[in-house]
């Protein structure tokens, strides 16, 4: 196996990556502001997100390549993975890991090969983050006074679109069915 190496560089900034889903496992968010990739990939067993066998991941962007950690869901603190992105322009990218998840037969080996994924749907996401709370109240309005539209439970993975003072407009559900404004304290600083 190749080292990981510690630093990579670009000269120049490029293009930086579009948010969206990124074949049938990755989504992306990209914030400009900070320059920061958030995202998810997951695995589903039963059609139901296996997490055991899927991860968060982020990096500052920088260029072309992107250093970046990985954790798996409820363990942010533990033990971060390191690996890299490699942008081949907006909408395709190349993922590596310095190692890989264990016992998960249907995920790609992303310590060996480097894992190529295109944009298949973009979305005007900012960045991705999840519910701290045990259930988040989603407004019509950046409002407590504002109708409740739904719920959210904990852990759920939320796509921000904009944040107005300490409120933030996501859109939840693998179809974005649920659209609407969640208490920005009830998230977690990032997925976790």
């Amino acid at each position: 196996m190749l080292p990981l190496l510690s630093l990579l560089f670009s000269c120049g900034k490029g293009t930086p990556p579009a948010a969206g889903y990124y074949g049938d496992h990755v989504v992306l968010g990209y914030d400009p502001v900070g320059d920061i990739i958030t995202g998810m990939y997951y695995d589903t067993k039963d059609s139901i997100p296996d997490p055991d066998c899927s991860f968060y991941f982020t990096g500052k962007y920088i260029g072309k390549y992107t250093n970046t950690i990985r954790w798996l869901p409820g363990q942010r603190n533990n033990r971060d993975i390191f690996g890299f992105i490699k942008m081949k322009g907006q909408n395709e990218f190349t993922f590596y890991w310095e190692e890989n998840l264990q016992n998960c037969r249907d995920t790609p080996d992303f310590a060996s090969k480097k894992i190529n994924l295109s944009l298949t749907q973009a979305e005007p996401w900012l960045f991705i983050q999840t519910v701290r709370a045990e259930n988040a109240i989603v407004h019509a309005k950046p409002s407590k006074e504002a109708p409740a539209l739904g719920y959210v439970q904990q852990d759920v993975v939320l796509k921000i679109l904009h944040k107005k003072g300490n409120w933030v407009e996501v859109v939840a559900g693998k179809k974005n069915q649920l659209r609407g404004w969640v208490y920005y304290k009830n998230l977690k600083s990032f997925p976790s």
